[in-house]
C-alpha cells in the first residue's frame, strides 16, 4: 500500500488540473518515500511521481492563513506538504 500512496496526487503543482481518482484515494506518503521519491528528486531537477507537493517561497514569513491549504483535497486531515528554501544564513542545528 505504501508504494500505491506515491501515484494517489490530485493536483498537479503548476498547472492545477485535478488528476481522476477513484473516491478514497489519499495521498499518506512514508517519512522514506517523502525523502526518496520527493525531495532527492526535486533538488536533482528530476520528474516527480506526482507534483502535488507545493512550493512556497517564504514559507516561514508566510502568515498560515495564506497557505494554500484548500488545494489539498485528498491529503490525511490536517496534513499538509510544501517545498521551501531555508533561509541563507540559518544554522542547520538548533
Amino acid at each position: 500500500m505504501a508504494a500505491a500512496s506515491l501515484y494517489t496526487a490530485v493536483v498537479v503543482e503548476e498547472e492545477m488540473r485535478e488528476l481522476n481518482l477513484p473516491s478514497g484515494y489519499k495521498f499518506c506518503p512514508l517519512d522514506t518515500e517523502l525523502v526518496l521519491h520527493y525531495l532527492k528528486r526535486k533538488i536533482l531537477g528530476q520528474q516527480l511521481p506526482a507534483d502535488i507537493i507545493k512550493t512556497v517561497t517564504d514559507l516561514y514569513k508566510v502568515n498560515p492563513n495564506q497557505l494554500p491549504l484548500s488545494e489539498f483535497k485528498y491529503g490525511m486531515e490536517n496534513v499538509w506538504y510544501f517545498f521551501t528554501t531555508r533561509p541563507k544564513g540559518e544554522s542547520q542545528h538548533k
